[in-house]
Formats: C-alpha cells, structure tokens, sequence
C-alpha cells in the first residue's frame, strides 16, 4: 500500500507542504515511480475521493501516450460520486457505497476474495 498524501482535515497527517509537492511532482523518478505502478499494478483507491487532479490526471495522460498497457484500476466511492468520477476517469472503475458503514464490509469482503484467490 502507498499513501502519498495526508488528510488536509489533519494537519498532523499532511506528509508534504504544497513547495515539496510541487519539487516531488517535477521530479523524473517521482513519475516514474507513479507511471510503473498505474501500468503494472491492480489499484484500489480508498479514502481518496479522486478529486486531486495532479497525480492522476498527469500519471494516466503519460500512461495511454506511452502505449502503456494500464492495469485494473478501482476506486470506493459514495454512489453520489460514481457518474462524475466514472466520466472524469474513463480507465477508474467506481465501487459505490452508500454509507460509510459498508466500507469495512466490501473490503472484508475483498480480503477474503483475495484469500480464496490464493
């Protein structure tokens, strides 16, 4: 699992201030980093509402104009959030929820998926 961001709602979790993201973002490795993993990797974004453009926006744009062959990409969104995020992201398959207490049963759920799996 990566975090790469904090939550702007706690200051204490804010890993980067905007002028270290702004130098982390430039930087080549950084990218890279980012483009091997949203081609290589089955994703499920959590607690991110997609909603902060930089990473994903850049990192998929660079990923279809490499030819790279991009992995399954999921996102657990509130079913409110679904439609837009589907038509913003067209490669993030949305997973709704309608309230907050589901999300710890569909990734219980996903967990014991992945257990049977292998």
């Amino acid at each position: 699992m990566i975090k790469l961001h904090g939550c702007a709602s706690r200051s204490n979790t804010v890993v980067l201030t905007r002028v270290e993201y702004e130098r982390l973002a430039a930087q080549r490795e950084y990218l890279s980093l980012l483009a091997s993993l949203f081609e290589h990797h089955t994703m499920l974004f959590v607690g991110f509402g997609l909603n902060d453009p930089r990473d994903l926006d850049n990192i998929l744009r660079q990923a279809r104009l490499a030819g790279a062959a991009e992995s399954e990409k999921f996102a657990l969104l509130p079913s409110k959030s679904c439609a837009e995020i589907a038509s913003r992201f067209s490669q993030i398959q949305p997973v709704p929820y309608d309230s907050h207490d589901d999300v710890a049963k569909i990734l219980a759920t996903l967990v014991r998926c992945a257990e049977t799996r292998n």
